[in-house]
This record gives structure tokens, C-alpha cells and sequence, in this order.
């Protein structure tokens, strides 16, 4: 009893005890809401290719003589074949044990089961933190985390972009405690070798070239849309021209797949090309003339040369090809683990091997003596788990990866967004879509605590009191993602739930900010006080926007109220629940309930109650008396029986997400 008594003392005593508080809260909450939460849009068909997936794995269908692999992908197979099934083979276990549990309907099962796995990843985020934050910063970065509304809404409906999110926590966790522990015996001394003399080098050349690309960087700046727009017309002429004319067959051996995509497609790849191009051009004209003036002022360039050596000292080192340390059973032991973790995320979304991309960068500056042999199992472990997770590759493997690759690069989804007032095009976003987004969406403390967490590190760098090469990786965790959408501009929609999984980085710059605040503020009143602030705007917005929170728009824009009709609010349609809910309490009814998107959804809650049929505007059925169930994304319902009057409307603070018209009598 009395060691039970001083092992309990011993938690409560321990540095990590304030967030192990708070995350079990947090646990709480959830399990309490998370039958509130309506399906979304992506899910049921989702949630079908889980039950379907089971049959990739079965030995009696392989055994029968009649296995046919394309029943493994569920109704929707053209799309959820290039989704690997890794988080969906695990969660369909626990989601059948939580049914036989609680008896409880499988769709709300599904969102306890999508919240248990989020919180999975915040603990595993906070243990990431804590690689470079003491426990208060730690703690107050995750907990700002986990009450992003944003963020606690996708937990429990987004069964795709949040599970990628937290194993993409999970991978970098033990994938930067791996890079830590591969290290080498001491390495025999080596002598110094003297650098040769250099040459004097023929700066002419390098000016032109310099000038040349300088001045052409110019014209692309002043002339950028004028040759955007000529671009786009011989686009637009080559896709209508007749396959035999000269203009008709280029166009052909550039685009062999023609006939699958539209004229907004190509010019959508046009135009992103040619913002790469810009990109480039840009780049290495500052590239060029950067190396002209170290020729030509070679005294400042030396000596800048010398102050960023010290800056970065140590410099990385190469590593080699040695014996780590420890039996190689014991490397095995090693790598395990992070390589079923990077298989297993590779077989959620094909973006996976981003991580092991950033865990390499890990590995690659530091100075330590190490072996690069490891990674040799790691890759092999991690193609092998990504193989097993994911059924659609097993006919050929390489190849059908390869397809993926492409298929994801391109994104062919051609879907309406509201942004900023206007409706575009998924392919035709402009580049502030995703700064603003995240500027919009975020709480308010959150980007001046990622510009103050910046400020400090920048000042503890160059004190030499943090150490850049750890903190490399985690701010290309964020940057090239975000690099990637402002040049290349892939076809967004749904928010930014894609790229969920580059906001950790900002809430780990943060810590570094309320890490210094906390510290500085030595009264433990005071310490409280900060956390109230920093974390109030999410848990008031997730809490009034309940069931909505990933609905959330920020004070900078004017809440959700002065969001809606400009951006989008609830547009993964969980607002079919609660509308369809109210038709039922306030008895309201209909020869027939007619949805515009996704009726399936509506069946699910409508129990037989009305006749629930899909809605198409090019072949409108409906009668004098039918319902129609319509959704605010991208302002649809402004369009669809425009005179009708409204008999129910679903919302939050002012913003409307779902309204149902009944058709008058003529």
C-alpha cells in the first residue's frame, strides 16, 4: 500500500503531470460529445470500403478460385483504391469491439473511434515537444493544439486527413529518436589535408549569365499575366484543334490522356508549370548573381562566408557507410518501429514518405559520426508494411505506386470553392487561398505566438543556445508543403483538411514563445493566467460552434457569422443530422425529401420517414410539397428553387450550413 501511495505521489510530482491532467480531460470530453458529430461527407462510402477490405486478407476468397481483388475496394473502388487501407484495417477492430460494447450505430462508433486515434497523436505530440520544450511550453503547445476548433472537429469526422496527421506525428517521433541512436564507434583520426590554391576564374560568362537571367526574371514579373493569358489561349487552341492538324498532333504527344480530362484541366496544369517555371527562373537569376558579387567582392563574401560558418557550427558531416553499433538484431530493433510507422502512413496517404524524407534531413546535418547502413532495413521494412496495408498494389507493385504518384500529383478534382466572396475553381485557387485560410482559421494568439516563437529562437540561435540542427526538419515540416501549394497550386478544396498535417511545426514554434512568456512570468497565478488567454479562444469557439467546430473562422474574420457567403463553413454536410433531426421534431412533412449532395447521408437519419431521393438540377422531379435538403457550400442553395420558401434552416452564430425549402403550390 505504501509503495502504491508513493508511486501515486510520484506522478502527481512528475513534470508531465499538468498535460497527463489535461489530455485525460480532454479524453473526457470527447467521449462524451461524440455521438453529437453528424457524418460527413467522404464517410459512409469510406467507412464501406473498411468492411470490404477484410476480403483482400480472407484465405478462403484466395483459396476459392473465383478472388477477385476489386471487391476489396468497397462501392466507391475507382476512388478509395489509391487510399492504402493501414488505419482501416486497425480501426475497423476497435470500431467492431466498441459496437459490441456499447450497441451503439457503427457511423457513431466510427467517430469515437477516429477521436481515440487523435488523442493518440496528441500524446505522441507532446512527447514530440518535449524534444525541444520543457514540460510547461510542452504542454501549453499541445493543449493549444488540440483546442484549435478546426482541428477538434476533423478528430472525430475526418477518417482520412486526421489519421494521416497523427501517424505522421507517430512517424517523426520515433523515426528523429531512431536518427538519434544511430551512431558509430569514434572514428580513426584523419590528417588534415591543405586546400589547393584556386585559380583566378573568368568572371564574364558568369556576369552574363547573371544579367541574362536577371533581365529575364524581370520580363516575367512586369509580363507574367500578359504571357499567363497568351499561354492559356494556345492551350485552349490545341485542345480544340482537329487531332490531324499540326497544332492537334502536338498537343496529342504532350497529352496522351486527352480524352479523360477537361480543357480545365490542362490549363490548369499550364499555369502551374509556368509558375514553376517563374519559380526557377526566379531563383537561380538570385542564384547567379549572388555567386557574381562573391567573385567580385570575394573580402565581404569571405567574410560573410565565416560568419554563417560560425553560425552553423558545427557544419554537418558526411556520414559513412561503417557498422553501426550493436549486432544487427539490435539495429533491427531500431528501425522496426519507425519503419512500420512510415509503411503504415504511406498506406493512408501516398504523401507519407514526406517523413521519411524530413527524418533523413535529420540525419543528414548532423555532425555525430553515424552509418547510413540502417536506413537500408528501414526503407526495406517500410515498403514491405506499405505493400501489406495496401491491396490495390499487389498485382504490380512498382507500377501501380508509380500511377498513384501521378494520379495525386495532378489531382484532377474539379470542385466549385467559395473563397473570399467569389466561386472558383478547385484547379484555379489564388495563391493567398491557403495563407489566408490558415490566418482565418487558427485562433487568434496563434500566428503572433509563431512569429514571437521565430523571434526567440532566431536570438537563441544566434547565442548558440538552441541547436539548429534538430529544429532543420521541423521547419521544413511546414515549409515546403506550403512552398509547394503557393508555386505549384494543386487543385484545394474541403479547407486546407489536406495539409492538416503541416499545423504541428507552428504549434511547436509556438511552444517556444509561451515557453520564454512562461518563464519570465514566475507567479503561478500569473503562469494560469497566460494559459486562460492562449487557450480561451479555441475552447469558447469549439464549445458556442458545437457540433461544428471546424466550421471555426477567427475574430480577424469577423467570426463565423461574417465567414458565411464568403468562405466555406460546414462543407462536409454534417449538418444533415441535425436538419433532418428538426424535420422530425417539428413534424414536417412531404411527399418526398429531395438532397442535393450525398443523399445517402440523409438515409442514414431519415429511418424511413420520408421518401429520400437524389436532387438534379438539370432534371428537376420534384412536386408541389416535396422537401429539399440543401447545403450553404459555395452558396448552392442561393441557386436551387431560389423562390421557395425556407421552412428550416441549420447553423451556428449567425452562419447557416444546411436549409431545407419546401416547393409551393402553384
Amino acid at each position: 500500500m505504501q509503495a502504491l501511495s508513493a508511486r501515486a505521489r510520484s506522478l502527481v510530482r512528475s513534470p508531465d503531470a499538468v498535460f497527463a491532467a489535461l489530455w485525460i480531460a480532454s479524453l473526457l470530453a470527447g467521449v462524451l460529445v461524440f455521438r453529437d458529430f453528424g457524418l460527413a461527407w467522404d464517410e459512409p462510402l469510406f467507412y464501406r470500403y473498411s468492411d470490404a477490405v477484410g476480403y483482400a486478407y480472407s484465405i478462403p476468397e484466395w483459396l476459392s478460385g473465383s478472388f477477385d481483388l476489386t471487391q476489396a475496394y468497397g462501392p466507391s473502388a475507382e476512388d478509395h483504391k489509391i487510399y492504402g487501407a493501414a488505419y482501416l484495417l486497425i480501426a475497423r477492430n476497435l470500431t467492431g469491439a466498441l459496437r459490441a460494447l456499447t450497441g451503439l450505430p457503427a457511423r457513431e462508433v466510427w467517430h469515437l473511434t477516429n477521436f481515440l486515434a487523435f488523442e493518440l497523436g496528441v500524446l505522441f505530440f507532446y512527447r514530440l515537444c518535449r524534444r525541444w520544450l520543457q514540460p510547461a511550453g510542452a504542454t501549453m503547445a499541445a493543449m493549444l493544439y488540440l483546442t484549435q476548433p478546426v482541428v477538434w472537429g476533423h478528430a472525430f469526422i475526418n477518417p482520412k486527413d486526421m489519421p494521416f496527421a497523427t501517424l505522421f506525428i507517430l512517424t517523426l517521433d520515433t523515426g528523429f529518436r531512431m536518427v538519434d541512436r544511430l551512431t558509430l564507434l569514434p572514428p580513426a583520426p584523419r590528417t588534415r589535408r591543405e586546400p589547393a590554391p584556386r585559380r583566378p576564374v573568368d568572371t564574364r560568362w558568369l556576369t552574363g549569365l547573371g544579367l541574362a537571367l536577371g533581365l529575364a526574371a524581370l520580363l516575367m514579373a512586369v509580363f507574367g499575366e500578359t504571357w499567363r493569358g497568351a499561354l492559356g489561349d494556345l492551350v485552349r487552341a490545341a485542345f480544340d484543334a482537329p487531332a490531324g492538324s499540326d497544332l492537334g498532333s502536338w498537343f496529342s504527344i504532350i497529352a496522351r490522356s486527352r480524352g479523360l480530362f477537361t480543357l480545365e484541366y490542362y490549363l490548369a496544369r499550364t499555369y502551374s508549370l509556368y509558375r514553376w517555371g517563374n519559380f526557377i527562373l526566379g531563383a537561380a537569376a538570385l542564384g547567379f548573381l549572388g555567386a557574381l558579387w562573391a567573385r567580385r567582392f570575394p573580402q565581404h563574401a569571405l567574410t560573410l562566408s565565416r560568419h554563417l560558418q560560425d553560425l552553423f557550427s558545427p557544419p554537418p558531416s558526411w556520414p559513412s557507410a561503417g557498422v553501426p553499433t550493436g549486432s544487427l538484431a539490435s539495429t533491427l530493433r531500431l528501425v522496426a518501429i519507425p519503419a512500420i510507422l512510415l509503411g503504415m502512413l504511406t498506406a493512408v496517404r501516398i504523401l507519407g514518405p514526406f517523413a521519411a524524407v524530413l527524418i533523413a534531413a535529420a540525419f543528414l546535418v548532423q555532425n555525430l559520426p553515424r552509418s547510413w547502413l540502417p536506413f537500408l532495413p528501414y526503407a526495406g521494412i517500410a515498403a514491405l508494411v506499405t505493400l501489406a496495408c495496401w491491396p490495390y498494389l499487389w498485382p504490380d507493385p512498382l507500377g501501380r505506386f508509380n500511377a498513384v504518384v501521378r494520379h495525386m500529383a495532378d489531382n484532377p478534382q474539379l470542385v466549385p470553392v467559395l473563397f473570399g466572396g467569389r466561386v472558383y475553381s478547385s484547379t484555379d485557387l489564388p495563391a493567398a487561398y491557403l495563407p489566408r485560410l490558415l490566418g482565418l482559421t487558427l485562433t487568434e494568439p496563434v500566428w503572433f505566438l509563431a512569429l514571437a516563437g521565430l523571434l526567440v529562437g532566431a536570438v537563441r540561435f544566434v547565442r548558440k543556445d538552441l541547436d539548429w540542427h534538430t529544429w532543420f526538419p521541423v521547419l521544413a515540416w511546414f515549409a515546403l508543403p506550403a512552398l509547394y501549394v503557393l508555386v505549384r497550386r494543386p487543385a484545394m478544396y474541403d479547407g486546407y483538411r489536406h495539409f492538416l498535417f503541416i499545423l504541428p511545426p507552428v504549434f511547436i514554434v509556438s511552444g517556444l514563445a509561451l515557453e520564454a512568456a512562461h518563464k519570465r512570468l514566475r507567479l503561478p497565478l500569473l503562469q494560469l493566467a497566460l494559459a486562460a488567454v492562449i487557450l480561451s479562444p479555441g475552447v469558447v469557439g469549439l464549445v458556442r460552434l458545437h457540433p461544428y467546430p471546424y466550421a471555426y473562422y477567427n475574430a480577424f474574420a469577423g467570426g463565423v457569422q461574417a465567414a458565411f457567403r464568403s468562405y466555406e463553413t460546414d462543407y462536409w454536410l454534417t449538418c444533415y443530422k441535425e436538419s433532418i433531426g428538426r424535420l422530425r421534431s417539428v413534424g414536417v412533412k412531404g411527399p418526398a425529401l429531395f438532397v442535393l449532395r450525398q443523399p445517402a447521408i440523409a438515409r442514414e437519419y431519415a429511418s424511413g420517414m420520408w421518401d429520400v431521393r437524389p436532387f438534379e438540377p438539370d432534371d428537376d422531379r420534384t412536386t408541389p410539397g416535396s422537401l429539399i435538403l440543401l447545403t450553404t457550400r459555395s452558396n448552392i442553395d442561393q441557386k436551387v428553387h431560389p423562390g421557395d420558401p425556407v421552412v428550416l434552416s441549420v447553423g451556428r452564430l449567425g452562419a447557416t450550413f444546411c436549409v431545407v425549402k419546401q416547393v409551393p403550390d402553384p
